[in-house]
């Protein structure tokens, strides 16, 4: 029984250490001043740059995510502790994209999508 209980800590103590999915990672606070001079072909041209690092990140997370599962199934450790994730830079991606967007709207560079 006492191997039991110790093999469900350290399995809980380990899971709480996984990487965390792209979807469940809250975008950062980007500031609309960073982009509020640029024009809407620019602010365009931003809005590209990070959604395709954004898409390189999230692809590094999901295979973080994939990388602590077996960790954590084979060895009962999340590899992402020792090896390091795409945490912060997901964050950061999704902050810039909403952000551009938000600005993009604000000026009028794109259409609110219909409610309904």
């Amino acid at each position: 029984m006492q191997k039991l209980t110790t093999l469900a800590l350290v399995s809980v103590t380990a899971l709480a250490g996984c990487a965390t999915p792209p979807s469940k990672i809250e975008p950062a606070t980007v500031l609309p001043a960073a982009y509020a001079d640029l024009d809407c072909r620019a602010l365009e041209a931003r809005r590209i740059e990070a959604a395709a690092k954004l898409a390189d990140a999230e692809k590094r997370q999901r295979e973080a995510v994939a990388a602590d599962a077996a960790g954590v199934a084979i060895a009962f450790v999340p590899v992402s502790r020792l090896t390091g994730d795409a945490h912060e830079e997901v964050a950061l991606h999704k902050g810039q994209v909403a952000t551009i967007r938000q600005v993009q709207l604000s000026k009028s560079c794109i259409m609110r999508a219909p409610q309904g």
